[in-house]
């Protein structure tokens, strides 16, 4: 009888999730979409900034039969990002859970017309994911997503920063491979200065970016994280209610200023498991059944830990059309 409790909660969370999610997937940032050789190397520019390395007969493909693929990649940067796509941010470790916090995320896959395709088993791809020279942190790790888990399972320590330097030019020696999507443009001439679009990582040039290297041997989605550690969860006893003090059923979504993360709380864990973490501005919003946004904007006094503490999120209207509306919606990136 308790695993048919258990079991049906956890479906009414599914489906608390993906009303949550059906509502956000218009938010979603497209993929970006490169046409790669099957035979020969490959280096792509991202319009971030960052550079993707493709060794030769790179893919799990006849390349008597197949010259070119099509090479899907996109980067999430954000706490918005992230909510919106619905990734959870915590790993398992010795049977713990760990919440993590993110210096990027990136998604890269491969098909052949409709069919996925797999890098080959003796090769490996290096993403170099760009950002500014004072966001690398040394601390970061490499983790993949799991999907079935929804936790993020460490993948590899060996996350490499570094400058972009003319050897690396010099000893790739393949052309740049450009985006098929209209909406990505760039100028030629790689051994000139490339200049991108996002404010943050142009600067002077793509010279004056770092980056934070990884390799991998599968496609899949993969971050740059670090167990949170420096913070302190203080836990509370929360209620959630909207304006009209009726009571919130629905995911609630937690994001901090200035720390590269999101924290869920459902109506089943958030009586166990809800927790701030001290000292830190925080935004809190939901999603109602019929999209629309609560937010919270009166921000109740924080007492003692363990104190019963109720949220009112308040009507803020439909989920807008981009992300970064959304953003501005909450008040957090």
């Amino acid at each position: 009888m308790k695993k048919i409790v258990l079991c049906l909660l956890a479906l009414a969370l599914v489906q608390s999730n993906l009303v949550a999610q059906n509502k956000l997937a218009n938010l979603k940032s497209s993929f970006s979409e490169y046409r790669v050789s099957t035979i020969n190397c490959a280096k792509i520019i991202h319009h971030s900034g960052s550079l993707i390395y493709i060794p030769s007969k790179a893919f799990e493909v006849d390349v008597n039969k197949v010259d070119s693929v099509s090479l899907l990649y996109r980067e999430i940067r954000t706490p918005v990002q992230t909510a919106i796509n619905g990734y959870r941010m915590t790993t398992e470790l010795m049977g713990k859970t760990y919440q993590l916090e993110s210096n990027g995320m990136f998604e890269i896959y491969c098909l052949n017309g409709s069919d996925t395709i797999q890098v080959h088993e003796d090769r490996s791809i290096v993403v170099r994911l760009a950002m500014e020279r004072n966001e690398v942190d040394v601390m970061m790790e490499g983790y993949k997503y799991n999907s079935e888990t929804n936790h993020w399972d460490s993948y590899t320590n060996r996350i490499q920063n570094l400058l972009l330097t003319e050897q690396d030019d010099d000893l790739w020696g393949s052309s740049i491979v450009e985006t098929q999507s209209e909406a990505e443009v760039f100028e030629p001439g790689w051994d000139d200065e490339w200049f991108v679009d996002p404010a943050w990582a142009r600067k002077d040039s793509l010279r004056q970016v770092a980056f934070q290297t990884m390799e991998i041997f599968d496609f899949g989605l993969y971050n740059y994280d670090k167990i949170i550690t420096d913070e302190v969860f203080v836990p509370y006893v929360p209620e959630f209610v909207n304006g009209d003090n009726e009571p919130i059923k629905s995911e609630v979504y937690v994001i901090y200023k200035d720390l590269n993360t999101v924290i869920y709380f459902n109506e089943y864990n958030w009586k166990d498991d809800f927790t701030l973490i001290k000292d830190r501005e925080y935004a809190m919003f939901t999603i109602g059944e019929e999209g629309e946004i609560f937010k919270l904007n009166d921000y109740p006094t924080l007492g003692e830990p363990e104190s019963e503490l109720t949220f009112k999120l308040e009507l803020e209207g439909p989920v807008p059309n981009e992300a970064n509306e959304l953003s501005n919606l909450i008040g957090m990136r």
